[in-house]
């Protein structure tokens, strides 16, 4: 089915946004190996996307260059924290600030603690996990340092 759309120029999901002072979160998707879709959105609009085989610097790159000549401006940047990326950010838009979406964190303390933490350490940092989207963020650093000085000696043996 993607031969055949090869032909096309595709513009759909290339939406506008008149507000060119934007918070950009992008990310890729894929739906086996070697297909997927890179997007960029803001304001819940897609305001570019392209099929990808793999998400690489040079495509994320390219598509912040399209949106570069269109005019937009960045204010945040929210990504899934692949360090060459936040590197390219850097570089690129000095200053803007960029933090890791809350999927993505989720998904690196689930990575560390299981979905079923044994320890009682793992359990509470699961817990404060859950609690990730609801939270402001000087809320969740207080608990989470809390967290930490309640189990530092278990931390620091680990």
């Amino acid at each position: 089915m993607q031969r055949a759309f090869n032909h096309f120029e595709i513009q759909l999901g290339n939406e506008v946004i008149e507000n060119k002072l934007i918070g950009l979160v992008f990310d890729a998707t894929f739906f086996s190996r070697v297909d997927g879709v890179l997007v960029f959105r803001s304001q819940k609009k897609n305001l570019y996307w392209r099929f990808i085989e793999s998400e690489t610097l040079r495509e994320i790159e390219a598509g912040l260059k399209v949106l570069d000549e269109r005019g937009y401006q960045f204010n945040s940047f929210t990504i899934d924290g692949r360090k060459g990326v936040i590197q390219l950010l850097l570089a690129r838009y000095p200053g803007v600030p960029i933090q890791l979406c809350h999927f993505h964190q989720a998904q690196i303390i689930r990575r560390y603690t299981t979905n079923k933490p044994k320890t009682e350490c793992g359990q509470a940092l699961h817990q404060l996990m859950k609690s990730l989207t609801v939270l402001q963020a000087q809320e969740f650093s207080d608990l989470f340092f809390k967290l930490t000085e309640t189990y530092a000696s278990f931390l620091k043996k680990k």
